[in-house]
């Protein structure tokens, strides 16, 4: 009788050949982070299985597809194909506070308020309905997310007597694989039930955008729908974007009332793209409020290649980008002056 280790040995040494190179896969993923944008959306990144069998581990690259690239180097779209987000989420008071448990997933999305002035129940206008289509639902790691929000902190309602909160209707969308789904608030101070367990809205918030944020380093997404190159500085806060890695695509400054000051032509866009791919560390000290940059409280709003929307502020000379995490921060290395903006 054939031995199956001695069988399964020979075709990995005949899949593997002698001169294969070694695949890092930290170091993939990190040339992913560091260089995926949607311009070069179809970068090789190799696909490594590990294989074990009677103490023998190899790793083993995924067949190449028929356009000769591996199935994993093949952008998806499977991120946009999860059931959409409904444009008008219900007021708080009606929302739902809880679900029986986050077994059996099958997507979550993140769902904006777009319009936090009107009551619920207004209709979207095209614009809105493209926003929407092009945001990304989490489809991969979703054990993962649930373990997340199962070691989030327990809701501390006394810790939120002392705060002064105004939330939104911002919403998580859960699917589940048998065609339930459910919509939770994510706001800050709002008491949200997962199986059994309280917790603050904004810790569903941040599970899934640090899920989303791991999504977009293992997946290689396939063109945005509807990807919009005019961003309105009324549209809201959307997706998991990160400098260097997501590209910038159109931007427009914005007042504090959110109207537009000026939209960035092509030339000022291309400078803005090629310092938000060389981020670094805020400066020492940024945190001050007298630099002139500052003081004129204005608003950069930009969309990248995935179709996020993003905020960046003037800063004491540079562009300052904040991440869904607290605390987490970048200095994009340049001003509205380095992009021909004058401002009185």
């Amino acid at each position: 009788m054939t031995d199956p280790t001695a069988q399964l040995r020979d075709l990995m040494v005949r899949a593997v050949p002698d001169d294969a190179p070694a695949l890092d896969p930290q170091a993939l993923a990190g040339a992913a982070r560091r260089s995926r944008t949607r311009a070069r959306a179809v970068a090789a990144v190799a696909a490594v299985g590990v294989v074990a069998a009677g103490g023998l581990t190899t790793a083993l690259v995924a067949a190449p597809g028929d356009d000769g690239g591996t199935v994993a180097d093949r952008p998806t779209s499977a991120p946009y194909d999860a059931p959409l987000c409904p444009a008008s989420l219900p007021e708080l008071a009606d929302a739902a506070t809880g679900v029986a448990g986050l077994e059996g997933l099958s997507s979550v999305r993140y769902c904006p308020d777009l319009r936090p002035q009107e009551p619920a129940g207004w209709t979207a206008t095209p614009e809105e309905e493209a926003l929407l289509a092009r945001s990304d639902a989490l489809v991969t790691g979703l054990d993962d997310f649930a373990t997340a929000v199962a070691a989030a902190p327990a809701f501390d309602p006394g810790a939120c007597a002392a705060m002064s909160v105004m939330n939104d209707r911002t919403s998580v969308q859960l699917t589940y694989a048998d065609g339930r789904s459910a919509l939770l608030p994510l706001g800050t101070c709002l008491a949200v039930d997962v199986g059994g367990l309280q917790v603050d809205g904004s810790a569903l918030r941040s599970s899934l955008l640090d899920a989303l944020d791991e999504q977009r380093d293992r997946l290689t997404y396939a063109e945005p729908p509807s990807l919009s190159t005019d961003p309105s500085c009324t549209d809201p806060d959307l997706g998991a974007a990160r400098p260097d890695r997501e590209g910038i695509v159109a931007g427009v400054l914005c007042d504090t009332d959110r109207q537009p000051v000026q939209a960035l032509d092509e030339d000022q866009v291309a400078t803005l793209a090629a310092a938000w791919s060389r981020p670094g560390p805020v400066p020492a000290g940024a945190d001050g409020t007298t630099c002139a940059e500052r003081e004129q409280y204005l608003t950069l709003v930009a969309t990248t290649d995935h179709g996020d929307v993003v905020r960046l502020r003037p800063d004491c000379g540079h562009l300052r980008w904040e991440s869904w995490s607290p605390d987490e921060a970048a200095a994009v290395p340049t001003t509205l002056a380095d992009l021909g903006i004058s401002v009185p």
